[in-house]
């Protein structure tokens, strides 16, 4: 017979191993079903299995009633007892290291667990005897414990080991992750060992009875690490699972309980069909279990993702309205605003396709990561691939656990690397009718939180808003440049027209000066001036000199109205193939008569064998003459503003063979320059540098890049203030089809 003070020791100690059973299997069970097929998963089912396997196995050693039954249950407990460090050990690994260092470790661990095994159930390994003290028959060491004491403390050691070297070499997030499980994880060894006390009769109260609770306690840690901060891939699985468990556990369970204790009472009351209540008050209490499950599961989500749902409420009444607005910037610029602060994450931006260069151009960025704006990813990248394979959110975080699981391809890889490059912890891509016409870049949450599933169902609705918000703003773009074109064409036809109109009457004026000067130049000649005094003389020569001026002058502007003539008239599409040479020849054939050449230092530079080009002549030499015109009013403007000693002018004119049968035109002055927000802004439409109005419309350079564009080729600008400025033109050259046309 034991003492009470015994048995209530041993009591508590039973509901101790019980409860660890339940908890830990509970925990194992409900991580492996929220993702099968995830490896750190599987292995903390096995790792979970084992606890609860070694702690039922205590529990019925503790009620053994014989010796053989005891010996039995402790040989069975310390043949799962060691599977615990050893899959501790896996299980550290595939959190904090590669997870391909599992499968070839796996068979060095399954093999120790073999073998020590094997020994435990040898005679030489362990007997029992019963021991009044604790209550129960317990473990008698013999001469090869010792190989399962060093094996099982071996591996636990080694799995701190790597648990806190990952921790230390862990990133923000990555650490507030592991430290709860690390804790957790102290806490429930340090209770777990004190069961080694029992087999050398050491009894500590309450540390023997009480140590099982720490590993529950480490259950309740590592609950409150998944649901809190995502350390398996369990969402709100296990927290619906534990408030089901609770409530169904207080309204069935104790009634139930309650039968079994007042069954001699519920007998005289009821009779010998006292049951019968017992199924009615169950069914009745079963609803009312369920609706109580409803509420207390709402009320742990609302709490457990209260700032969650917070900002998910804003981002979707953000999604609601982004179609209103109908400016790009301003809509990409709202989009990343809203991001970061709402969300709170370090970062945010927005890549949009540029269709004719065929990449991903980030047009809008907020926050401290990531590269600059400007910043392209070619559409033939790997990342772009997977974004278009997966056609939702990817997580970074999640390619990293697939690829060091072995199960990513040559694609995931590299997509996973273009991630890195960008600083992207989530990237949600945004799609029309299967074209990914963009994608948002989520940078890692200021708190240190994973991203749930809720927030990237948030995200896509997001991203799905953004996209039809973006065509519309691309498609109001679309429009204000057609509106600008219609504007221009307009304009050029009405000086073509008056052009044509006034030509012949200014050309007849010009040629009667020409005949009148000619004439009077003729009779001056002709006429005997020997006999006249040398002031009159002198008067004639004079006169004939200015006669010869107005001549030239006649003849230039009847030269000079030709050419405007043939300049101003409206295109009618047709491109031939033409050489660069030809296009800028003609463009200084009519920007002389606006610039003083002379008074600049003008070069031109052309590379020997210059492939032609397709395209129409006319509007070409436009887009060229106002750049050297915009250029003239640049070296003008630093002259007025900087008034730098003993400045010239200058304008260079260089033209190159560029990769992929290209031909870049570069037109370089040394003007005022501009400061990098103006060049963002040079070829938006009406925005202007110049000082008022009557210099410049802000349609000019928006025009170019339209002709340019409808060429097939691309315009840039690059300027520094006080230093210059830069346009760099590049056309396609002709194929051989069209320059043999």
């Amino acid at each position: 017979m034991v003492s009470e003070a015994v048995a209530i020791e041993k009591l508590i100690y039973q509901g101790s191993t019980l409860l660890v059973f339940v908890t830990t299997a509970f925990l194992g069970i409900v991580a492996f079903k929220s993702n099968r097929a995830g490896l750190i998963n599987k292995i903390f089912l096995l790792f979970s299995f084992s606890i609860s396997s070694w702690s039922i196995c205590l529990f019925f050693n503790t009620i053994a009633s014989t010796a053989s039954a005891a010996l039995l249950w402790v040989k069975c407990l310390h043949g799962f007892a060691l599977g615990i460090p050893a899959f501790f050990f896996l299980l550290t690994i595939a959190i904090t290291q590669n997870q391909r260092k599992v499968h070839r470790i796996f068979y060095v661990v399954a093999l120790l667990i073999l073998v020590n095994v094997a020994i435990a159930f040898s005679s030489a390994f362990v007997g029992v005897s019963y021991n009044p003290g604790f209550g129960f028959f317990v473990a008698v060491p013999q001469k090869l414990y010792p190989v399962h004491l060093a094996t099982f403390f071996s591996l636990a050691v080694c799995a701190f080991w790597v648990l806190i070297r990952g921790y230390i070499q862990a990133n923000s997030s990555r650490k507030l992750q592991l430290r709860y499980f690390l804790l957790a994880s102290l806490i429930g060894s340090l209770g777990g060992v004190t069961n080694y006390f029992i087999n050398y009769r050491i009894k500590i109260f309450p540390v023997y009875p009480l140590g099982n609770y720490t590993i529950i306690l480490y259950t309740l840690i590592t609950m409150y690490a998944i649901v809190r901060y995502r350390l398996l891939d369990i969402n709100l699985v296990i927290t619906r699972a534990t408030v089901f468990m609770i409530v169904y556990a207080a309204v069935l369970g104790v009634p139930l309980a309650g039968a079994l204790v007042w069954q001699r009472q519920l007998e005289q009351a009821l009779g010998s069909m006292w049951w019968v209540g017992l199924w009615v008050a169950v069914a009745v209490l079963s609803t009312t279990a369920h609706y109580a499950n409803l509420y207390f599961r709402q009320r742990a989500e609302e709490r457990l993702l209260e700032e969650q749902r917070r900002y998910q409420t804003v981002l979707r009444q953000a999604a609601q309205g982004m179609t209103l607005i109908k400016e790009m910037g301003k809509l990409l610029n709202l989009i990343v605003h809203i991001l970061t602060r709402t969300v709170r994450i370090t970062h945010a931006a927005v890549y949009l396709l540029d269709k004719e260069a065929k990449v991903y151009v980030l047009r809008a960025c907020r926050g401290a990561g990531g590269p600059d704006v400007g910043h392209m990813l070619p559409a033939d990248s790997l990342l772009i691939a997977e974004l278009g394979k997966q056609k939702g959110a990817v997580v970074q975080e999640e390619m990293k656990l697939e690829l060091q699981g072995g199960g990513g391809t040559a694609q995931l890889a590299g997509a996973e690397r273009g991630m890195g490059a960008i600083e992207a912890a989530v990237i949600v891509p945004s799609f029309v009718e299967e074209k990914l016409i963009g994608f948002l870049v989520l940078g890692e949450k200021k708190s240190g939180k994973m991203y749930s599933e809720d927030d990237l169902q948030v995200f896509e609705v997001l991203a799905s808003q953004a996209a039809l918000a973006i065509e519309n703003a691309q498609f109001y773009d679309e429009l204000q440049r057609t509106q600008a074109d219609l504007f221009q064409t307009a304009k050029m036809a009405t000086l073509g027209q008056m052009a044509g109109g006034m030509s012949h009457q200014i050309n007849n004026r010009f040629y009667v000066l020409t005949i009148l000067a000619g004439t009077m130049k003729a009779a001056l000649a002709a006429a005997g001036w020997d006999g006249v005094g040398p002031e009159l003389k002198e008067l004639v020569e004079k006169s004939k000199v200015t006669f010869q001026k107005i001549e030239d002058n006649a003849i230039r502007g009847g030269d000079i109205v030709k050419t405007l003539l043939r300049f101003s008239r409206p295109s009618r599409g047709d491109q031939k193939p033409v050489s660069v040479q030809e296009i800028v020849e003609t463009a200084l054939d009519v920007v002389q008569y606006k610039i003083k050449l002379e008074e600049l230092d003008f070069s031109k530079d052309y590379e020997p064998d210059l492939p032609l080009i397709h395209g129409n002549v006319n509007q070409l030499a436009d887009s060229l003459f106002n750049l050297f015109s915009n250029a003239y009013d640049a070296i003008q403007s630093k002259q007025e503003r900087l008034k730098p000693p003993d400045f010239r002018g200058s304008i260079a004119v260089t033209v190159r063979t560029v990769q992929q049968g290209r031909v870049q035109l570069t037109i370089r002055d040394n003007g005022i320059g501009m400061s990098p927000q103006e060049v963002s802004q040079l070829f938006i439409p009406f925005f202007t540098t110049k000082a008022t109005s009557e210099k410049g419309t802000g349609l000019g350079l928006f025009v170019i890049k339209r002709i340019v564009e409808h060429h097939g080729g691309q315009i840039q600008a690059t300027s520094q203030f006080g230093e210059g400025t830069a346009f760099i033109i590049t056309l396609p050259a002709a194929q051989p089809a069209q320059a043999v046309a």
